[in-house]
């Protein structure tokens, strides 16, 4: 799994880069049947696999208007914030909402700058030129490397310098091999604003309460940005990748859940009955996003047809072909029928 995870060779198995290349996100991971005391199974009504498959299908053939649901949105913002990051480690996007779904604020992995804010964010004085070289003090324009990386490295050669018994020299496949070890999971040397701390500061600047509020990430909160998360009277964050090294759930179990089962926001823990909280804690509910992926909302939700008729205005029962700027095309072909095709295709011809 460890191999599969991040392959050293490219071409190998990338599995932990595969999220953001999805069109659609399902969860499996409650039980489709619950038992009762008589050994007895019936259908667990939490288990939705069919349902939102279903509501796949209808998104890609557009036999029915399917629009956006608040999460989806959500997630679309986040991504789209994630752009602008210029972190020469990864690319993290975050949109904060309000209980009826407005959107409080949108946040980057990225240095901060004096005076509120962080590199690239601001007009300047016009907003469509690029900052100054000599006011942008972002990585990859003030010194080119990796803060972080350079002080996890500082660190194991420290460790091996100065403890005798070690007695090895620090070549390359060492601080290779002793990266791999939680050293290289050290997260406080970044110069960086993680993003979630980026939408929620947004939001402070703007005297915008963040109480009852739904933070979407592109990628688990660390164990640091959870911590403020929790302080700030956040509801739920929803994410699409895992981040390994967070801590987030080991440090703050107590105020942090991922079970959806029964939980209770804590913006509303205070209103409920004796017996509804009963054995709970309020607690933030960190989940894994669920739906249309941000690379597919723009075809999936783009109207590509028509939809009533021009004489009467009447709805249309069935609609015509889209104008090929949705999804239509998407399903066009199977896995098994594209390498049944390339399987005809002789390696002289292969690009």
């Amino acid at each position: 799994m460890k191999r599969d995870e991040k392959a050293e060779q490219k071409h190998g198995q990338q599995v932990s880069s595969t999220f953001h290349l999805a069109d659609f996100f399902v969860e499996n991971s409650v039980p489709r049947f619950l038992q009762n005391a008589a050994d007895e199974s019936r259908p667990n009504p939490d288990w939705t696999v069919v349902d939102e498959l279903g509501r796949l299908v209808d998104v890609l053939s557009h036999s029915k208007i399917i629009r956006p649901r608040p999460n989806e949105t959500a997630m679309y913002h986040a991504y789209g914030a994630r752009m602008r990051s210029a972190c020469l480690s990864r690319q993290v996007g975050a949109a904060l909402l309000d209980q009826k779904g407005n959107l409080l604020a949108t946040g980057t992995n990225e240095v901060p700058r004096a005076g509120g804010g962080v590199y690239g964010g601001s007009f300047e004085d016009f907003s469509d030129q690029d900052p100054h070289p000599e006011s942008d003090h972002r990585c990859a324009v003030h010194g080119g490397y990796c803060r972080n990386t350079r002080s996890q490295n500082e660190i194991i050669k420290e460790l091996v310098e100065d403890i005798e018994e070690f007695k090895v020299e620090l070549t390359p496949d060492l601080i290779k091999r002793l990266r791999g070890t939680r050293i290289g999971q050290l997260i406080e040397f970044s110069r960086a604003v993680h993003a979630e701390m980026d939408a929620l500061l947004s939001a402070a600047r703007e005297g915008v309460s963040t109480v009852g509020s739904r933070l979407f990430v592109t990628t688990y909160p660390c164990h640091n940005c959870a911590r403020h998360i929790v302080a700030a009277g956040v509801d739920e964050v929803q994410f699409i990748e895992p981040y390994l090294k967070s801590r987030a759930l080991p440090l703050h179990g107590d105020s942090i859940t991922s079970d959806k089962i029964g939980w209770i926001p804590p913006s509303a823990f205070h209103q409920k009955s004796p017996l509804e909280k009963r054995g709970k804690l309020p607690q933030v509910l960190f989940r894994a996003f669920t739906g249309v992926a941000p690379r597919l909302y723009r075809k999936a939700f783009y109207k590509d047809r028509d939809l009533k008729s021009d004489i009467d205005g009447t709805m249309l029962t069935s609609f015509p072909d889209s104008d090929g700027s949705g999804v239509s095309h998407v399903l066009q072909l199977s896995y098994s029928q594209v390498e049944a095709m390339l399987t005809n295709i002789s390696p002289e011809n292969l690009t």
